[in-house]
């Protein structure tokens, strides 16, 4: 804690309070919000419902998504964001995750959305469909909102299956490594 307060000395520190942390850390400095509102960007704990002006940024849900891969599906957190709209996903060991196509996160982005995968160095990128939730397990399974042999596989395709510049096997050949 003496060295947080020490790399802190001299910062404006804002603390957008949650359902974890209801209250500011004790011994540290800042200021404890329930949400914050810097130019056009409003820093909450959990997304509100409907449309948002200023843009959001909020993360409560931990999103996850599962990439479909040469090797079978990937599933990491997630970032999910459009144009209005940005949740962050949790960076902790037992955070666990909720996947973006479940519909408390996928009924936030209506006319759908972009995922970024978290990978060991970079971002991995797909879409997610329009306020699609998750079907019964089965064959036709449900993957971030799309489904996989209809929905998918052939975007990447026409993608050139190119993921921010990499291939969609990178992800593949770094969930081996991991």
């Amino acid at each position: 804690a003496a060295l947080l307060r020490r790399m802190l000395d001299g910062v404006e520190l804002l603390w957008v309070l949650g359902n974890h942390d209801p209250v500011a850390p004790a011994g540290l400095p800042g200021t404890a919000l329930e949400e914050v509102q810097d130019g056009p960007l409003t820093f909450r704990h959990e997304a509100r419902r409907g449309p948002v002006k200023p843009a959001e940024i909020s993360g409560h849900f931990h999103p996850k998504a599962t990439m479909p891969t040469r090797c079978g599906g990937v599933t990491r957190p997630c970032f999910v964001a459009d144009a209005w709209r940005v949740m962050l996903p949790a960076f902790g060991a037992y955070t666990g995750g909720l996947d973006a196509g479940d519909p408390a996160i996928a009924g936030l982005f209506p006319r759908g959305a972009r995922l970024f995968l978290l990978g060991r160095d970079r971002l991995y990128s797909m879409p997610m469909g329009p306020g699609r939730a998750h079907a019964a397990a089965g064959t036709d399974r449900i993957v971030a909102g799309h489904r996989r042999q209809h929905m998918v596989e052939p975007a990447l395709q026409r993608a050139g299956r190119t993921v921010l510049g990499q291939g969609i096997g990178d992800i593949a050949d770094e969930a081996l490594e991991i």
